[in-house]
Order: structure tokens, then sequence, then C-alpha cells
């Protein structure tokens, strides 16, 4: 830092964090809604009027996309670890040797629960899908 600002600014890294992340979860959720009317109510739909069970194939093309390589499937859960508890985490790390008052220690402390939230919610939003895929090789068994 330039040493012109407060290094304590950074306090605010952890909640524009956890807003940010809070605001992909809600985003991630109607993408299931979604996905969930067309698979539920739509692909019956236009399979029975049109014969032509393929044409809202995107489910079974992301499963196998899912079962490809390891990096594959890293690279998501990387890059949203990267992206919001990692960075809060550094912002929290970077400003705790300046802590003086009680306001800002109790700030620091509230960063460290939102990052932990964070990493409770990846972990919530992992497990599901791992239980998918167990389930899906269980009904499609590929190999």
């Amino acid at each position: 830092m330039s040493g012109h600002a407060d290094p304590l600014i950074l306090l605010i890294v952890p909640l524009l964090s956890a807003a940010a992340r809070l605001l992909y979860h809600n985003h991630n959720l109607y993408i299931k809604l979604v996905s969930a009317y067309l698979n539920e109510q739509l692909r019956p739909l236009v399979t029975d009027r049109l014969g032509e069970p393929g044409l809202f194939g995107w489910q079974e093309r992301s499963a196998d996309y899912q079962r490809g390589p390891w990096w594959r499937r890293l690279a998501h859960p990387a890059g949203l670890a990267l992206l919001f508890p990692v960075s809060a985490a550094v912002a929290l790390v970077l400003v705790a040797a300046r802590l003086s008052s009680p306001w800002a220690w109790l700030a620091w402390a509230c960063g460290w629960l939102l990052v932990l939230a964070q990493v409770l919610l990846a972990h919530q939003e992992l497990s599901p899908v791992q239980d998918r895929r167990a389930l899906s090789r269980t009904q499609h068994p590929s190999t």
C-alpha cells in the first residue's frame, strides 16, 4: 500500500466478499430453478409433441463434461475459493498487525466469521453435486 490509506480499510474486504458470494449463490439457485423447470415441465411437452428426446439434452452433456478430467471439476471450485474466501482471508492476515482498537478487533473477528460462512456455504453447494454424481453413476454407469 502507498502509505496514504489506512490499512484498516482492508477490513471491508470480507464483507464485500461475502456479499458477492451470496449474490453468486442466489444466481446459482435461480439457474437450478430454471433447469428444473426446463427438465420437468418443458422437456416432456417437447418430447411428446415433437418426438425428439434429445432436444433438451443439456443435462446429459453437462454430466458427460463433469465426468471428464479432474482439472475440469477442480477449476470452478478453485476459482470460487480464490475469488471469495481466500481474498478475504488474505486481507484479514495483512491487516492483523495494525489492529489496535476494540472495534478493529471486532471487525477482524467478524471478518473471519464471514470467511468461515463462505467455506461452509461452498461445502454445502459441493455436497449435493457429489451426491448427484454418485446417483448419476448408479443410474447411468459409463465405465
